[in-house]
């Protein structure tokens, strides 16, 4: 009787130590854990244009292949329309700007550069301020000047809206140091835009070039290029000639 007890216990512990054992070597084998990617199907930009700030009207649409002619002493708005699935709708959204060297932002949503929590149509808070590109010569612009008001700009969607909208609410001007003598100037990729959420850093990167209009003077015939005036950017003994005109 006693015999059979003992087996019984020894075949209980035995039983009991192999288990515990297949949990520890379990425990150290990778597991192919199952991670769901997010879906931001219809998570992308429907509306992307350039305005004339002050008379309205469209000068390019983006989305549509144009190639916006800028040029100096105007304002322009970036206006930008996106779709939010209802899968996103209730999750943090983002819409991301990179304006390029040779323009710079001058007014943002909420009226404001200072980042934070803003009352704009179609945001909610401006997450990253332009503060320039980091990459134009001989440190030019200087640092808090207008025209460092370019590079990286982030702005935080508002919570459960299927359809953000932003109109006359960017805005940008040419910087005439950029200006050079050819007729066909191009700023690459002066525009790239994309959306995000806290999950998925890009969705539906694009990213548009521009050119510079030379505005024509009808009296004399002549583009303002031809005019003489010399534009230099001097940095201790160094000099850097962005714009040269010749009269």
């Amino acid at each position: 009787m006693c015999s059979n007890h003992c087996f019984a216990k020894g075949i209980q512990r035995v039983f009991t130590f192999l288990l515990s054992l297949i949990i520890v070597i379990a425990g150290f084998i990778p597991g192919k854990a199952v991670v769901q990617a997010e879906d931001t199907t219809g998570f992308k930009f429907n509306k992307v244009v350039v305005k004339d700030s002050s008379t309205g009207a469209q000068v390019a649409d983006l989305l549509a292949g144009d190639v916006p002619e800028l040029k100096t002493g105007v304002i322009y708005s970036l206006d930008v329309e996106y779709s939010v699935p209802s899968s996103l709708q209730f999750s943090n959204t983002y819409f991301h700007l990179n304006l390029g060297n040779g323009a710079y932002i001058t007014t943002l949503p909420g009226s404001t550069f200072t980042e934070g929590p803003i009352t704009a149509t179609g945001f909610e808070q401006l997450v990253k301020t332009p503060t320039g590109t980091g990459t134009s010569p001989y440190g030019y612009p200087t640092a808090g000047s207008a025209q460092s008001r370019n590079g990286e700009l982030i702005f935080k969607s508002k919570t459960s809206l299927t359809n953000v909208a932003s109109a006359g609410e960017i805005s940008f001007s040419i910087d005439s140091a950029y200006l050079n003598q050819d007729p066909n100037q191009i700023l690459t990729n002066l525009f790239q835009i994309s959306l995000s959420t806290d999950s998925t850093p890009s969705v539906d990167a694009r990213s548009f070039n521009a050119s510079l209009q030379k505005s024509l003077d009808i009296t004399s015939g002549q583009t303002n290029q031809q005019r003489l005036s010399v534009r230099v950017i001097q940095r201790q003994h160094c000099s850097l000639p962005l714009q040269v005109e010749i009269p």
